[in-house]
C-alpha cells in the first residue's frame, strides 16, 4: 500500500508520526504542504480542510495522533 504523510515544519505531532511510520517500517512518501501548495490543495480536496499530520493511501485517512496507533503487519 502506498501512504502520504502530508506535513508541516515544527509540528510535534508530524514529527511523531514520521518517526512511528519509520520505527514500524511502514513505507511512505512525506510531502510537506508549506513547501508544496499544490498538495495543500490536494489535501483539502479530500478533506474539507488542511492539517497535519495527515497519512493518506489509496482508500484509508489517517488523522493526527491516530497514525500513532498503525503497526506495521497492517498495511
Amino acid at each position: 500500500m502506498n501512504y502520504i504523510l502530508y506535513t508541516i515544519d515544527g509540528c510535534s505531532k508530524c514529527h511523531m508520526a514520521r518517526k512511528h511510520l519509520l520505527e514500524e517500517n511502514i513505507p511512505f512518501l512525506e510531502i510537506n504542504i508549506l513547501k508544496n501548495p499544490s498538495a495543500a490543495i490536494q489535501l483539502k480536496k479530500k478533506m474539507k480542510e488542511v492539517i497535519a499530520p495527515v497519512l493518506v493511501s489509496d482508500d484509508r485517512i489517517i488523522v493526527g495522533s491516530d497514525i500513532l496507533l498503525m503497526k506495521g503487519e497492517i498495511r
